[in-house]
């Protein structure tokens, strides 16, 4: 048997968060209370939202390129293997060599992308042919 719902509901402020409570005992139920953000910048009296203290600001990349990354192997005739098997798919996959903690990886790609929402199609498209591990890669 479910419990029947309360006509007040009251709320506290948790230990360290920012949050105010949104409904005092005895408030109208009908009215809405603003929803209460946990965590969230302080602000002033006006409400407008001041950078925390403890952020540090780092400059985004001026060059950052999208890439569809089905796999990543130590032997290169693993990577053919994919980007063979990819051919019906997206003939658009290449294989590249990165160096990782010192080792070679030969990594089947396709990209530069020129944006996120057609990299987010071809991946739903690799994905839906099967190869489920495929992700967006950045860098």
């Amino acid at each position: 048997m479910a419990a029947a719902p309360q006509s007040e509901v009251s709320s506290q402020v948790l230990p360290g968060s920012v949050a105010s409570p949104t409904r005092k005992e005895g408030a109208s139920s009908g009215a809405k209370a603003p929803p209460v953000v946990i965590g969230a910048a302080p602000s002033d009296k006006e409400g407008i939202l001041k950078e925390p203290e403890n952020v540090e600001i780092q400059p985004v990349p001026a060059a950052t390129n999208i890439y569809i990354q089905v796999g990543a192997f130590r032997e290169r005739m693993n990577a053919e293997r994919l980007r063979t098997r990819l051919l019906t798919t997206d003939p658009g996959f290449n294989i590249s060599m990165a160096l990782v903690e010192g080792k070679e990886f030969f990594r089947v790609r396709k990209g530069p992308i020129s944006s996120v929402e057609v990299a987010d199609a071809v991946l739903a498209k690799v994905i839906s042919a099967g190869h489920t591990t495929a992700r967006i890669v950045i860098n």
